[in-house]
C-alpha cells in the first residue's frame, strides 16, 4: 500500500520538471492506473485473505476449514463457501503470495522503464522549448504589453515614442535591450543624451528629456528604433486595430551586434498581443504580407528593419 504514494512522488516530480511537457499528460493516468491495480491487488491480498474467512453468525475464523459447518455455532455451509475456506488456509496462502510478489515485480520493472522513458520525453520537451527562445518571446511579449497598455489608458493611442509608456520610472530589465544583445545602454541615444544616463536622473529630468525626444520626431514617421526593437504602430488607432498588424520587432541594434543571420529568429509583436517567430530567410516575405496588409488600412509600408536606427526611423515621404 506504499505504491500510492511512490507513485504520487513521481508524478509530482514529473510536473515540477515541466508542467507544460505532453510527458507529463501521459505519465499522470498512466502512473494513477498502473497505482490502483497495485493497490487493489494487495488490498485484496492483504486486506481480505489475511484476515480470513468468518463465518457470517458469529465471525469465526474458517480458514482452512473443510466440515460443512462452523465449529463455533454450528451454521452450514454450501460447496462454494467450503472452497473459500479452502483458499484462506495459510498453504493457498503462501502460494498466492508469491504469485502476487511475482505479479508486483514484473508491473514494478514495467513502472521503471516507463517512467524512464517519460523522463527522456521530458529532458526532449525541455531541450524544445528552450530551443524556441522563451526568454526572447517573453521579453518582446513584456515589450507589446507595455505598448497596448499605454494605448488602453489613452483612448487607443499609442506612445509616440516608445520611451513614453514608462518614463517617470527606470526602464526594467528586457524593455529596451534584448538578453544576449550586446546593445549598452550607453549607446542608445536620447537626443543629446543616452539611456544610461536617463536611469540616473530624477522623474522630473526624465519626463523633460523624454518630452524632447518625442518632440524632436518626424510627424511623418512610420517606424523608430529604440535599442533592440522597431516599434511599427505609428498611426495605428489600437482601438480599431487589425489583429495581424505588427506592433514591434524584436531586431538587435545592428549598429551594436553582429548582422543576422539567415537561420537566426526574429520575434514580431501582433495587435492581437501574440508573438510571431519567423527566420530571418522567411521574414522578407512575411514584411511584403504585412505591407500587403498595411496598404488595406491606409499605413505607409514598412521598410527592411536593419536600415532602421536612432538616428535615422523610417519616414514617410511626402512627395
Amino acid at each position: 500500500m506504499a505504491t500510492v504514494p511512490w507513485i504520487g512522488i513521481i508524478a509530482f516530480f514529473l510536473i515540477v520538471m515541466n508542467i507544460m511537457s505532453y510527458g507529463t499528460a501521459i505519465a499522470l493516468p498512466v502512473l494513477i492506473v498502473f497505482g490502483l491495480s497495485l493497490y487493489m491487488a494487495f488490498e485484496r491480498l492483504v486486506v481480505l485473505e489475511r484476515c480470513g474467512f468468518r463465518c457470517k453468525d458469529c465471525g469465526y475464523d474458517l480458514r482452512g476449514q473443510v466440515k460443512p459447518s462452523c465449529p463455533e455455532c454450528g451454521m452450514t455451509f454450501d460447496d462454494d463457501e467450503i472452497a473459500k475456506m479452502q483458499l484462506a488456509n495459510p498453504e493457498a496462502m503462501t502460494e498466492r503470495t508469491q504469485h502476487y510478489k511475482g505479479i508486483a515485480k514484473g508491473i514494478g520493472i514495467g513502472l521503471a522503464i516507463l517512467v524512464g522513458v517519460l523522463l527522456v520525453l521530458q529532458g526532449i520537451t525541455i531541450y524544445r522549448l528552450r530551443a524556441s527562445s522563451p526568454i526572447e518571446i517573453s521579453e518582446t511579449a513584456a515589450v507589446l504589453r507595455d505598448v497596448e497598455s499605454y494605448a488602453k489608458k489613452n483612448d487607443g493611442r499609442a506612445p509616440r515614442h516608445a520611451i513614453e509608456h514608462g518614463y517617470t520610472e527606470l526602464p526594467r530589465s528586457g524593455d529596451f535591450i534584448a538578453s544576449g544583445s550586446a546593445t549598452k545602454p550607453a549607446a542608445i541615444p536620447m537626443g543629446e543624451s543616452t539611456l544610461a544616463q536617463f536611469e540616473v536622473q530624477s522623474p522630473d529630468q526624465r519626463i523633460a528629456l523624454a518630452g524632447e525626444l518625442i518632440e524632436a520626431l518626424d510627424p511623418n514617421i512610420i517606424a523608430h528604433r529604440f535599442g533592440d526593437y522597431v516599434f511599427t504602430y505609428h498611426g495605428m488607432d489600437f482601438n480599431h486595430a487589425d489583429p495581424a498588424l505588427w506592433i514591434v520587432i524584436r531586431w538587435p541594434d545592428p549598429g551594436q551586434n553582429p548582422s543576422l543571420q539567415a537561420r537566426d529568429p526574429i520575434y514580431i509583436g501582433l495587435a492581437d498581443g501574440r508573438i510571431q517567430q519567423v527566420t530571418l530567410a522567411d521574414f522578407r516575405g512575411e514584411l511584403s504580407d504585412q505591407n500587403t496588409l498595411r496598404a488595406t488600412h491606409d499605413l505607409p509600408p514598412l521598410p527592411d528593419p536593419s536600415i532602421i536606427t536612432h538616428e535615422s526611423p523610417a519616414v514617410e515621404d511626402d512627395s
